[in-house]
């Protein structure tokens, strides 16, 4: 799935301690409610056990109309409800997605308050600065570590509770298999179902941290050494030569088609100019039946239709968001080829409904280039087919401006809203690269430049 990259004027940098603009002001502000919105959708995807935006979308529609205490107790019902919608192994390969998707919007995140300095309401308001607090509890110690002096001053400042602060070093410490440092993160014990006072190993460490920015000390708590449970053991070394079990099989079809459906729900998205993902769900079902050129032009039409429903900044947001999603998935593709090579339809094909190439397709272009050379040799071994590999090939010289090589990929004109043949350089050139594939001489093309005739 190829989507044009949506261009916009950079958001101007500013001094972290500066004010900030009313226009940069209202940018910062949406980034940063979109950010956390996908957040949630990616949250709320595992919590749901559900792979449809669409369906958690409606969820915290309906959560957020009911009073907070109903709200939360209807949540934890929708969790039960839905606990048996997937297996064990794909709530994990769920949730590696999950995880995927909030360390590149905390990348976002961190790229934002390193420019602009933390986003409180003094200088954004109150409603744009309430996503930042759930935004930095998602980055990483490395992140926080980086942005250390711009997080004190703004504690210093006034501008960040310290409390917030505390408790996300804290959660970073202990997804880095650490103890804390400031005790805000109490420990449920699942045995008796209750909450136990923090874990700590250096009260009296904990206490100087704690004053150090402002904090009272530390009351209630448990001494000891950290409890950070068995660490998920490192997958055993493989080949794509060695066999596949069955179960594996059909997590990675899982796997497959899991991340091409999201690819598919935020690609039209972008496209289509909406933040709606139940407005996706119907246009999906309308165009169901329709055959490739119809269907094109139908979503070109639509496109057009729509094109100013999203502010420029809204529509680059969600190019922004389309394409993190996407390298992620490109990503976790190639790790799959590596230990298994390329997961095709004649290998797959029975335990995963999508082609692994539109994944493919969605990595960044350097990614893409880089692969190639993985990619010849899935061919070499007969685990990718040749034309697959031409496609991506050509994939990559269209993104870069070139003419195609192997004359594989047939472009949309809107005019004739019809496909048109390939575009190469000289057709000599192509059949040798066909050839060399084992692929027939190509008889439908055009001469970059000019029609062929």
């Amino acid at each position: 799935m190829l989507i044009a990259l949506v261009c916009f004027a950079p958001i101007a940098s500013a001094q972290p301690t500066e004010a900030l603009d009313r226009e940069t002001a209202a940018r910062v502000g949406l980034e940063l409610r979109e950010l956390e919105r996908w957040n949630g959708y990616a949250r709320q995807m595992l919590q749901y056990n559900s792979l449809s935006l669409c369906e958690v979308d409606s969820i915290r529609s309906s959560l957020s109309a009911l009073p907070r205490e109903e709200s939360s107790q209807r949540a934890r019902e929708l969790r039960q409800e839905t606990r048996q919608n997937l297996s064990g192994s794909e709530r994990y390969l769920v949730r590696q997605n999950t995880d995927d998707i909030l360390e590149a919007n905390a990348a976002r995140f961190r790229a934002l308050v390193e420019t602009h300095g933390w986003p409180d309401s003094s200088r954004l308001g109150t409603a744009d600065a309430g996503a930042a607090a759930p935004l930095l509890l998602s980055l990483s110690l490395d992140d926080l570590d980086h942005l250390n002096p711009i997080l004190r001053d703004a504690i210093e400042r006034g501008r960040l509770p310290a409390q917030t602060y505390a408790s996300a070093y804290d959660r970073a410490l202990r997804l880095d298999r650490k103890g804390q440092l400031y005790g805000t993160l109490s420990i449920f014990d699942s045995r008796s179902n209750t909450t136990r006072p923090p874990r700590i190993e250096d009260v009296e460490r904990t206490n100087r941290a704690r004053a150090d920015i402002g904090l009272p000390p530390l009351e209630a708590y448990e001494t000891g050494p950290p409890l950070l449970g068995t660490p998920r053991p490192s997958p055993a070394a493989r080949s794509p030569e060695d066999p596949i079990s069955e179960p594996v099989r059909e997590l990675i079809g899982f796997s497959l088609d899991m991340m091409a459906e999201l690819d598919q729900q935020v690609g039209l998205m972008s496209r289509l100019h909406t933040l709606s993902p139940c407005e996706i769900e119907e246009t999906r079902r309308s165009l169901g039946d329709l055959e490739p050129e119809e269907r094109e032009a139908r979503l070109r039409a639509l496109s057009a239709e729509h094109r100013d429903r999203l502010s420029e900044h809204e529509q680059a947001l969600l190019q922004i968001q389309l394409e993190a999603i996407g390298a992620i998935h490109a990503s976790r593709l190639l790790r799959l080829v590596s230990r298994y090579g390329w997961p095709g339809a004649d290998r797959f094909g029975d335990v995963a409904t999508s082609e692994p190439l539109s994944l493919l397709l969605s990595a960044p272009t350097d990614t893409l280039d880089a692969s190639l050379p993985t990619l010849r040799r899935e061919v070499e071994a007969s685990r990718m087919t040749p034309e697959h590999y031409a496609q991506a090939a050509d994939h990559l010289r269209i993104r870069q401006g070139r003419a195609q090589l192997y004359g594989t990929v047939r472009e949309f004109d809107p005019e004739a809203e019809a496909f048109r043949p390939p575009t190469i350089a000289s057709l000599d050139e192509a059949n040798a690269a066909r050839a060399s594939l084992g692929l027939p001489p190509l008889n439908d093309y055009r001469l970059a430049g000019r029609q062929n005739e």
